[in-house]
């Protein structure tokens, strides 16, 4: 099966999980696409000044991949710059925020992964 990116819709989140700014955000593959355990794996982009905020997993983690750009991470409330390929782990019961840094664009691979 090849799903091709005419397939795939693109949202605007305005403040995404409490943060600034839109987010757009593709769902590549979700639940139904997926085996057990593997909820969600989404394309964002965040422009400078947009974020997708501060926010806990409970029961799953999550993964960003930085694919372009420079951003911020809180990895529960510290945070660290981020460059194309890092990898952030954010496990059952911890929190984190990103944000584009300075004035770049910032695009990353979002995995969600149930316990």
């Amino acid at each position: 099966m090849i799903k091709r990116k005419e397939q795939f819709q693109t949202e605007i989140y305005d403040k995404c999980c409490g943060g600034e700014g839109r987010t757009a955000v593709t769902d590549l593959l979700k639940s139904g696409d997926l085996y057990a355990g593997a909820k969600l794996i989404a394309h964002a982009r965040m422009e400078p000044g947009d974020s997708i905020g501060w926010h806990v997993h409970e029961g799953e983690m999550e993964a960003y991949i930085v694919l372009n750009g420079e951003g911020v991470f809180n990895d529960n409330g510290a945070e660290h710059r981020v460059y194309p390929m890092d990898v952030t782990l954010t496990y059952s019961g911890e929190g984190h925020a990103i944000r584009p840094g300075d004035d770049h664009t910032l695009e990353i691979l979002a995995v969600i992964l149930s316990k």
